[in-house]
């Protein structure tokens, strides 16, 4: 199954049923943020392997929660291999971060899309709420 059915199916619906529409809206709005201000410390710290290390560890945490697999995955990979890699196999590892960040980014942008649309209030079609 794929990251986006996943997300979609299983994650996102329990999120919704357990946290309410505008609780999930915040929740998955931290996560986006969290995680991109993570993967840019390792950008600009590529070389500061405690530093990568440690992101990518709470980056494979936080994107488990919400089985995003591949992100996970490679953040995973990155924590273990960190301490031996080499200056290309650590941009080549972030870039690959940013690559599956960006996916992930894409399929959560499309749910707060769609959550934002169920709390704004549903007019006629003439422009004005009911």
């Amino acid at each position: 199954m794929s990251d986006h059915r996943i997300f979609a199916e299983q994650i996102f619906g329990s999120l919704k049923t357990e946290l309410g529409t505008r609780n999930t809206l915040e929740v998955l709005s931290a996560f986006l943020a969290d995680t991109k201000a993570k993967i840019d410390a390792c950008t600009a710290s590529s070389m500061d392997r405690q530093l990568v290390g440690r992101e990518a560890h709470s980056i494979k945490s936080s994107a488990g929660t919400f089985v995003v697999l591949t992100l996970s995955k490679i953040a995973r990979d990155l924590e273990k291999d960190a301490p031996g890699m080499n200056p290309s196999e650590m941009e080549d590892s972030i870039l690959a971060l940013h690559a599956a960040f960006d996916v992930a980014s894409c399929l959560a942008h499309m749910a707060l899309t769609n959550l934002i649309l169920e709390i704004i209030p549903k007019g006629d079609g003439d422009g004005r709420s009911s």
